[in-house]
């Protein structure tokens, strides 16, 4: 069965536009026979889609699996989970898919991309109904992962000098095992080749074979249909091509496949070759002005960003980190600590805002910015923070000191935790069950972050 599975990949990458520039077509042909005999003869041996993905890739021993190797063990460096958890779970968190990824799973209900207007996509809740696969495959902010929220400002946040994308794999973990005891973990497999890649090999090479029809759309909706996705109903050789690399791009997602697809594609040059959409610097427990060695390549760091043009966004420790880099100054403010919900006046509305006079925001610290960093503008002041909000003149950089990330429960949370030292803190918790702004903040990072002009927000 291995060595069907085997032929038939390697005939799709032999007639694959890298391989077959001429695209000769008698490739095709020959590769989408040897993957409908790879795809028929596994089926009619016991191999099958498993009704749970996230079960694949957790199951030492597994009908859909066709080919795989022992995976690493879960505790050591190297290991599946120690490498991939987050550091909140005792993990290193080394391993951090791309919001492009993120970005590509659709919409359950509808089956449509995030970009569809018609998808159902909330930009306030972006990972709220979306295909099955992508809890299965992504842990992300906010999602609950061995008894917790995974918060990337908190205890899951980067270790000095990482860079993180605040995304983790979910597959091929297990939730049972403790990082921190050493306990619960059981054998895996790394997965080489399965049955969802039979069905997916045989759809992209007879569509360009013969086109598409419904040999091609019963391949693509066997794997959607096991996820709980819509059927694909079909289009153009050129639509249902797109589909199918798609298709690939989630189904098989953190596999070792997306790789060697966008090479045989060639697309590689134009899908990798990307600037970042932009580095974002959250909040941290410490003080700017301690100028401790990681601060200092931080901001160092930040600054080579920003003179480069990279989109930069700070928010509370980020926004003093960036202030004190260039230029500005940042101290302990003579106000004391700032809890709960805070409003602002909006002094100027940039093209990524809408015409909002005033916000209100969660606030958390008590170091603010006391000298305004040269080339910056003031966005949105208070007379509690005249600084609230920067951004730079000549460079795409902005920086806020508040906290549209944080849900009014955690922002109570952490009042509580500090309770005995933060100013008439009932108050403070009490506020935070107002209306706030932070959709609204969260919706113009997203502009900037895209270079998107304004639209009137409700």
């Amino acid at each position: 069965m291995i060595v069907l599975a085997l032929k038939g990949r390697v005939l799709l990458y032999n007639a694959s536009p890298l391989f077959n520039p001429a695209n000769d077509q008698s490739r095709w042909v020959a590769a989408a026979e040897a993957c409908r005999a790879a795809l028929d003869t596994a089926l009619n041996t016991g191999y099958a889609l498993h009704g749970n993905y996230g079960e694949i890739f957790i199951q030492y021993f597994n009908r859909e699996v066709i080919w795989s190797r022992p995976a690493p063990g879960a505790f050591g460096d190297g290991g599946i989970d120690r490498e991939m958890n987050p550091r909140g779970a005792n993990g290193y968190g080394n391993i951090n898919p791309l919001q492009e990824l993120v970005d590509d799973y659709e919409m359950k209900n509808t089956g449509l991309p995030i970009t569809d207007p018609a998808s159902g996509y909330n930009p306030q809740r972006p990972y709220d109904g979306r295909d099955p696969r992508f809890a299965a495959t992504i842990l992300y902010p906010g999602a609950m992962w061995k008894g917790r929220l995974l918060d990337p400002n908190g205890a899951d946040a980067p270790r000095s000098g990482q860079i993180s994308t605040n995304y983790w794999p979910r597959k091929y973990q297990l939730e049972s095992v403790n990082l921190f005891a050493g306990t619960g973990a059981t054998d895996r497999k790394w997965v080489l080749m399965r049955t969802a890649e039979l069905y997916l090999n045989y759809a992209e090479a007879e569509n360009e074979a013969r086109g598409p029809g419904s040999a091609v759309y019963n391949a693509i909706n066997a794997v959607r249909a096991r996820a709980g996705m819509p059927d694909y109903g079909g289009g153009s050789k050129d639509a249902v091509r797109e589909k199918i690399r798609r298709e690939r791009r989630i189904e098989l997602a953190l596999e070792d496949h997306r790789f060697w697809d966008v090479r045989r594609w060639k697309i590689a040059e134009t899908i990798d070759n990307r600037e970042v959409h932009g580095v974002i610097v959250t909040g941290s427990a410490s003080h700017v002005a301690e100028q401790t060695g990681w601060m200092v390549r931080v901001q160092e760091g930040l600054a080579e960003l920003v003179r480069n043009a990279v989109p930069t966004l700070g928010i509370c420790f980020g926004h003093q980190a960036m202030a004190e880099a260039l230029g500005g100054r940042v101290d302990k403010s003579d106000k004391g600590w700032g809890i709960g919900l805070h409003s602002y006046r909006v002094d100027r509305t940039e093209p990524w805002m809408d015409g909002a006079d005033e916000i209100s925001v969660p606030v958390s610290h008590q170091d603010q910015v006391t000298v305004q960093p040269p080339g910056t503008r003031v966005l949105v002041s208070s007379d509690f923070t005249p600084y609230a909000a920067l951004a730079w003149t000549d460079r795409p950089a902005i920086s806020f000191q508040f906290h549209p990330e944080f849900e009014p429960e955690f922002a109570k949370a952490l009042i509580a935790a500090r309770y005995d030292r933060m100013p008439e803190p009932d108050a403070a918790m009490a506020s935070l069950d107002r209306p706030d702004d932070r959709a609204r903040v969260a919706e113009w990072i997203r502009r900037f972050l895209r270079s998107e002009p304004t639209g009137e927000m409700p």
